[in-house]
């Protein structure tokens, strides 16, 4: 996910980070990848920004309330403000997940 040269790396890395989360457990993802992958909120490439709002749902569950609430809900916010279409779009088909982990009082605010 880290390789600034090659955005097609960096997609595969969002994919791997989702298919692995619940094997890898909420210390490494936490300790080790989370913010690396919640970086891509920025990636110059839309692609990418794309296939991150798709796939924040697993690690959330991995890392559990507080950094879903924390970090992840910001950022799916900031990806669901995108300039471009697509990204948006795939925050809106995210929704109904998002909406099913959220607690009650983030559903309010």
């Amino acid at each position: 996910m880290k390789d600034e040269d090659d955005d097609e790396r960096r997609r595969v890395g969002v994919v791997l980070v989702d298919e692995l989360a619940q094997s890898l457990g909420a210390e490494i993802c936490r300790e080790h990848i989370m913010y690396d992958f919640i970086s891509l909120q920025d990636d110059p490439i839309f692609k990418t920004r794309r296939e991150l709002a798709l796939r924040l749902m697993r690690v959330s569950r991995v890392l559990g309330e507080q950094i879903f609430n924390g970090v992840i809900v910001p950022v799916y916010k900031k990806l669901s403000q995108d300039s471009i279409w697509s990204v948006r779009k795939a925050c809106v088909e995210m929704l109904p997940e998002i909406s099913r982990i959220s607690s009650k009082q983030m559903k309010k605010g």
